[in-house]
């Protein structure tokens, strides 16, 4: 009995210190996107920057075996929504690698498109897979790549994107590591769309300014030739 005793005692505290941890990353999550939340509504979006800390973000979250993830990086869909291009990735040296391995970026044309990531983006959902070498999707951007876990960017009806990470052990995401890459997801939504907007307004007062200068060009000939 007394052993018994000593066995559940362990097993509470350790259920107990497993809570705990997932409640302080969960925390954190939360704090970093309330940080980017007051940074996108309070100044100009650097975007590529912004992308970047999230991927960091993604990143730093760990699996059932208390290590980082090899890495993570982040797709955005083109304006015609053939292809996903990487965007920005952590650590910061596999960017390269990344585009050097799929420099056109993720073919999202036809019922099968390319790679977990496109297919996380066609179906609009997260693909937590265990074992990607039992995937025939997976692209072969780093071999020792077990487990990946891929995480739309949704706006309303527009998919703009996906955040993807990717690990050495298998199995090594669970459903904690998704709801925490789906915030992130949010965060990521709202700073995409926010500088497109921003892009938007530029290019309309741009169109503004050249009209009015037209219309001042021609007042003025209009003047000089009456006179």
């Amino acid at each position: 009995i007394f052993v018994k005793t000593v066995i559940t005692i362990l097993e509470i505290s350790a259920t107990y210190r497993m809570t705990k941890s997932r409640l302080e990353r969960h925390a954190a999550s939360l704090g970093f996107l309330y940080g980017a939340g007051k940074k996108i509504t309070s100044e100009v979006v650097d975007l590529p920057g912004l992308l970047n800390k999230i991927a960091k973000r993604a990143w730093s979250l760990t699996g059932e075996t208390g290590k980082f993830a090899s890495f993570a990086d982040i797709f955005l869909v083109d304006p015609d929504a053939e292809r996903a291009r990487f965007a920005a990735a952590y650590p910061r040296k596999e960017g390269p690698q990344i585009s050097r391995k799929i420099p056109e970026g993720i073919s999202l044309k036809g019922p099968d498109p390319a790679g977990i990531v496109g297919r996380a983006i066609r179906d609009r959902a997260y693909q937590l897979i265990g074992d990607v070498t039992k995937d025939s999707a997976y692209l072969h951007t780093h071999q020792k790549t077990r487990s990946e876990l891929a995480v739309p960017i949704v706006f309303g009806s527009d998919v703009l994107g996906a955040i993807n990470v990717e690990h050495t052990s298998e199995d090594a995401f669970t459903l904690d590591d998704v709801q925490d890459l789906e915030l992130l997801a949010i965060q990521a939504a709202i700073a995409i769309r926010s500088a497109e907007d921003l892009e938007d307004l530029e290019k309309h007062n741009r169109y503004l300014q050249v009209i009015n200068e037209t219309s001042r060009v021609i007042s003025r000939g209009g003047i000089e030739n009456k006179q």
